[in-house]
C-alpha cells in the first residue's frame, strides 16, 4: 500500500482522475478530435468500427497488464485496471448522466495544451 497516502485518498484519486479523463475523450470525441496513446487509438478503431470506445479502450490495455505486473508490481497493475475499467465505462455511460449539446472547438484543445 501507498506509504503517503491512505486507501480512501488513493481511491478519491483513481475515481477523480479517472472521471476527468473521462470527460477529456467525450470533449474530444465530440468536436472529432484524437490524442495520442491508447486513448487515441481507441478513438480512432470506434469512427471504423461498431465497437464502442469502452470495449476499444479495455482490450488495447489488457497487453499493457503484464508489463505492469513485471515492471511496477501488483499494487501499480490494480490501480490501473481500476482506472482503465471506470474510463471504460464512464466513456460509454455518461451520456445516460449528462448532454452536451455544443463544444467550441478551441475548449478542449486549451484544456488539453494546459495538461
Amino acid at each position: 500500500m501507498d506509504k503517503d497516502h491512505s486507501l480512501r485518498e488513493n481511491l478519491l484519486a483513481l475515481i477523480l482522475g479517472s472521471a476527468l479523463v473521462s470527460l477529456g475523450v467525450i470533449f474530444f470525441n465530440q468536436v472529432g478530435l484524437l490524442t495520442g496513446g491508447t486513448a487515441g487509438l481507441a478513438l480512432f478503431i470506434t469512427k471504423v468500427t461498431a465497437l464502442s470506445f469502452g470495449q476499444v479502450f479495455f482490450m488495447l490495455n489488457l497487453p499493457f497488464y503484464i508489463l505492469s505486473v513485471t515492471r511496477m508490481g501488483w499494487q501499480f497493475t490494480i490501480n490501473t485496471f481500476i482506472a482503465v475499467s471506470i474510463v471504460s465505462f464512464a466513456v460509454d455511460h455518461l451520456h445516460h448522466v449528462i448532454q452536451i449539446a455544443h463544444i467550441e472547438l478551441s475548449m478542449p484543445l486549451l484544456l488539453a495544451e494546459g495538461s
